[in-house]
């Protein structure tokens, strides 16, 4: 989706799966909203032009959240909430 945004010099049509309960990966709705939503997926139309790289960095810090089977994943959190408590975590955790 990033590269997507990004990059795109023609009209792409995006699936992004697991979108729906994992509040971090919102944060692309600062820059577009899906067109449909169906089950657990996300459809978004993107046109070129919509961002610049530079208008990467949020969803790159929301999108690195690594899922471990045995840390918490704070999916219910908004993406910077979330990525702040992964850092917090990994603090507490050394």
């Amino acid at each position: 989706m990033l590269a997507a945004l990004a990059m795109v010099r023609r009209p792409v049509r995006v699936l992004f799966d697991d979108y729906v309960d994992r509040k971090p990966y919102h944060v692309v709705e600062d820059f577009i909203q899906p067109v449909e939503i169906a089950g657990r997926m996300a459809m978004f139309d993107i046109a070129p032009g919509l961002i610049t790289l530079g208008d990467l960095r949020p969803m790159i810090e929301a999108l690195g959240q690594v899922t471990y089977s045995e840390r918490p994943t704070h999916y219910d959190k908004p993406a910077l909430e979330a990525v702040l408590q992964r850092y917090k975590d990994m603090d507490n955790n050394r």
